[in-house]
């Protein structure tokens, strides 16, 4: 290779390297987005799950309980 075509490729290897660089933030960022909203639809898969395996915490029957215990108090 002459000095003419490596000083070209290091000025290739530097623009794209400049390229990169500029579009590195906005795709870290998005990478984060996207494991967050991920790891929100496992969380809330998980506590759906629990809670229709789990009929006695139903509302209507926390409601009941929670009345009773309010009236154990009185």
């Amino acid at each position: 290779m002459n000095l003419k075509q490596i000083a070209k490729d290091m000025t290739v290897r530097e623009h794209i390297a400049e390229e990169i660089a500029e579009f590195l933030p906005e795709m870290v960022r998005t990478g984060i987005q996207q494991a967050n909203m991920e790891q929100r639809r496992q969380h809330l898969e998980r506590i759906t799950r629990i809670d229709t395996s789990h009929p006695s915490l139903q509302p209507e029957q926390q409601t009941t309980s929670d009345q009773n215990l309010d009236n154990l108090s009185n």
